[in-house]
């Protein structure tokens, strides 16, 4: 949910959505944007300080370098354009994700559409995977299909060395799973074993190394937990700060809402420094 609101009044904007990857190291720090011009929609990627410009850079090269991997595969990427040299343009691809489309398998119980989409999938990993480029996050809900296309529409985190298509293949139903437990079936169905051991020391590296020094939204929701108050705790609280109204009911509204404003923040306080005691 969202507390706060932004209303733009007047002529539309060019910009349809802008997100600023600011949890990562810096040299891995980039503006992602939606864009719309008299040709339709389009997306940009551009760093946010200079230190990310050789991140921009690896992203063109990565597009050249797999669109001549997987050339004849049936596996498109998403065209990428220099637009300046710190921006890069990409196409605003429609259809839906490959996730999506196992969704809807999962949903009607069709194994046999789901393991079709599988192999398809699997093939694309085995495809010239001696070749020293690789996307490391080709998970499903990174491809999008529309009708018999199937195209990659971010290949950031592309690595200049092979792994091998078993791991990625693990990598993508570890990430495909723990989107939803209710997926956790198709494990059984694919024959992919549940031990993820390897896969999370593998991922916690990676995300070691995009974060830097920053913590992740993620780790930062976790250390603040998601603590519930009783109604009966939080008027407690409430009326052992209260400060009784001088006058009128406009000020003892107030009173008890800056009130109840201290106790939350009090409680979440305290719920806060638990959670930190019990991770050190």
């Amino acid at each position: 949910f969202s507390n706060s609101y932004l209303a733009v009044i007047g002529p539309d904007i060019p910009k349809k959505m802008v997100k600023y990857s600011n949890d990562r190291d810096e040299k891995y720090g980039i503006v992602t944007a939606i864009e719309k011009d008299g040709d339709g929609f389009f997306v940009t990627k551009r760093c946010v300080l200079e230190d990310a410009k050789e991140h921009i850079d690896l992203i063109e090269k990565a597009y050249w370098a797999l669109t001549e991997k997987y050339a004849g595969s049936g596996l498109a990427f998403n065209k990428c354009i220099r637009l300046a040299e710190d921006t890069l343009k990409f196409e605003f691809l429609s259809g839906v994700t490959l996730e999506e489309l196992l969704d809807e398998a999962l949903a009607k119980g069709d194994k046999e559409a789901f393991l079709a989409l599988v192999e398809r999938y699997k093939k694309y990993l085995e495809y010239n995977a001696s070749e020293a480029v690789c996307d490391y996050d080709l998970i499903f809900q990174n491809i999008i299909v529309n009708e018999d296309k199937w195209s990659v529409i971010d290949y950031e985190w592309t690595v200049f060395e092979t792994i091998a298509p078993e791991d990625l293949l693990k990598r993508a139903f570890w990430c495909y799973v723990q989107g939803n437990s209710a997926r956790r079936c198709v494990l059984t169905w694919c024959g992919i074993e549940e031990n993820f051991e390897k896969t999370i020391e593998t991922e916690k590296s990676f995300q070691k190394k995009v974060q830097g020094n920053h913590p992740a939204l993620s780790e930062i929701r976790h250390a603040i937990g998601n603590a519930a108050f009783s109604l009966d705790y939080m008027l407690s609280e409430c009326a052992s700060r209260l400060i009784l109204p001088l006058s009128g009911n406009s000020a003892y509204l107030l009173n008890v809402r800056n009130s109840l404003t201290e106790a939350a923040n009090c409680a979440m306080l305290k719920a806060f420094s638990r959670s930190i005691k019990s991770s050190m």
